[in-house]
Formats: C-alpha cells, sequence, structure tokens
C-alpha cells in the first residue's frame, strides 16, 4: 500500500469554503485511486493487519479529524455553525458522503466539481445558525 500524500495547506476564507476545499482534496485523490479492485485491497491489508492499521488512524485518520474538529470549533466560535452539534459528528456527515461514494458506490460519479459544495452547502443548511422565529 502506498502512502497518502499530505493535505495540502487549504487557503482559508469561511469555514464553508474551507470544508469544501477539503472535500476538493479528497474528491481528486479519490478520482486519482478509483480503481475499485486496488481500493479494496488497500482497505482489507489495513483490517487485517491491526498494527497497519492502527499505523494509519494515527498518522492519517486522527490528524485529520482533529484538522476538522478545529475547523468546526472555529465555525461554533464565529457564527457559521451552532454550537450544539457535536464536531465529530459534524465533521462525520460533511467527510461521509465523499467516502461512501469512493468506498461502497464504485459507480456513483465524481466527476462533479460542484460535488463538495453541494455537500457542503446540504449540510450546512442544516446546521445553520437559528434565527429567530424559526
Amino acid at each position: 500500500m502506498r502512502a497518502e500524500p499530505p493535505e495540502p495547506e487549504y487557503r482559508g476564507g469561511t469555514v464553508r469554503d474551507t470544508l469544501v476545499e477539503i472535500l476538493e482534496y479528497l474528491r481528486q485523490s479519490t478520482m486519482a485511486r478509483r480503481d475499485p479492485t486496488s481500493f479494496a485491497g488497500a482497505v482489507a491489508d489495513l483490517r487485517s493487519t491491526p498494527a497497519l492499521y492502527d499505523r494509519y488512524c494515527a498518522q492519517v485518520v486522527a490528524p485529520r479529524r482533529a484538522r476538522l474538529r478545529r475547523l468546526i470549533e472555529e465555525g461554533v466560535a464565529n457564527g457559521e455553525i451552532r454550537g450544539d452539534v457535536d464536531p465529530d459528528l459534524l465533521g462525520e456527515l460533511i467527510i461521509g458522503p465523499m467516502l461512501s461514494r469512493a468506498m461502497l458506490h464504485p459507480d456513483a460519479s465524481l466527476d462533479d466539481p460542484d460535488l463538495p459544495a453541494v455537500i457542503v452547502d446540504t449540510v450546512l443548511q442544516g446546521i445553520a445558525p437559528r434565527t429567530a422565529g424559526t
């Protein structure tokens, strides 16, 4: 299994824009290695070798989750995201659709460059701060 490249530095701006950039990176990296057989093999290797799985989680998954959690907490602090949503759950709600397409639905299209924005906007509309009367 080859190592994953590090995530790029995101340009920033709004939390929404950064979330779209994160999903675009995920979309592009998934498209680059979309061969379902090699992807399934890599996942099987990870799951069947606990030390490899633990290392992957520690070096790839945990830092990405922590970065996403910090970004979501920033969004709560600056009023872009409601404060009553668990940051880890929200991260999964944002990342999950792209991972689902990559891992569970290999025939699902990742070709649409608007897909990251559609996913982020769909989730954020459900977690936007409540205004009076809503």
